[in-house]
């Protein structure tokens, strides 16, 4: 908790890090402002269904609600449809990751399009997905490579859509007042792949973007990892704890893809 919470009483080291400037890309009068401030959690990808399944008592426990976006629907067995029926029943969204975590920018690389990608990487899974009892009203782009032409098809099947920290055009940012796109960007939380310095810098963000929420009272700030102590980059156990604990004592709130429309 302490490496989570000592750039509270820190914000002088934070004015050189580019990242964590609060966009307001609309005025006043353009911004659609959001219904309702809070936290946007998310996690993807199918092979971290177990790790997120041994962490389910910790969201029990804080009351925290989360977006897990699933992606190779065709592979899933019937420990890990089980899994997500579980997560879903606590309230969890599930959400939608492509069928094959395919990147829709390779596709455009290989003179694909993006009605190419539609049909091949994401049509198929969503049946498959409703098959198992799963209907998906979010959709989380794999490494967030996104345009406004996969968006606009995108459309006709969810109502919200996620990147990650790039491709700006089309979007709101991870932290912001206003939801004009429908099209999220999203910060990653820290976790034990990187260097100490990139964890810092992290964990430094995120801490600016909860202060701001807190000030502000209508913002929200989305923000996504992979897996949970195991799987692709772990969060850690202690710092998941320590960020839940946070937002319970600040009483922030934490939403769903779904309550953003």
């Amino acid at each position: 908790m302490i490496v989570f919470l000592i750039c509270l009483s820190l914000f002088g080291c934070i004015s050189d890090v580019e990242e964590i400037q609060f966009e307001v890309p609309f005025s006043d009068d353009d911004c659609v402002k959001i219904k309702q401030s809070g936290v946007v959690i998310s996690f993807d990808d199918r092979k971290n269904i177990d790790a997120w399944n041994q962490s389910r008592e910790l969201f029990q426990k804080y009351n925290i609600k989360a977006t897990f976006f699933v992606d190779k629907w065709h592979t899933l067995n019937e420990s890990e449809i089980s899994i997500l029926s579980n997560l879903s029943f606590d309230g969890h969204e599930i959400g939608y990751h492509t069928g094959n975590h395919s990147d829709y920018f390779k596709y455009l690389e290989n003179n694909l399009s993006a009605r190419d990608y539609y049909e091949l990487e994401v049509l198929p899974g969503i049946e498959t997905m409703k098959n198992y009892g799963f209907h998906p009203t979010s959709f989380a782009y794999p490494n967030g490579h996104r345009d406004n032409d996969i968006d606009a098809l995108l459309f006709a099947n969810f109502s919200s859509l996620r990147g990650t920290r790039t491709n700006v055009n089309g979007s709101n940012h991870w932290m912001t007042d206003c939801a004009n796109f429908d099209v999220y960007r999203s910060y990653h939380f820290p976790h034990s792949d990187l260097n100490e310095s990139d964890y810092q810098i992290r964990n430094i963000t995120i801490q600016s973007n909860l202060e701001k929420i807190k000030n502000n009272g209508t913002s929200i700030f989305v923000i996504n990892g992979h897996g949970i102590v195991s799987g692709g980059f772990p969060v850690s156990d202690q710092y998941l704890t320590d960020f839940f604990k946070y937002l319970n004592e600040e009483k922030i709130p934490t939403l769903l893809f779904s309550e953003l429309k």
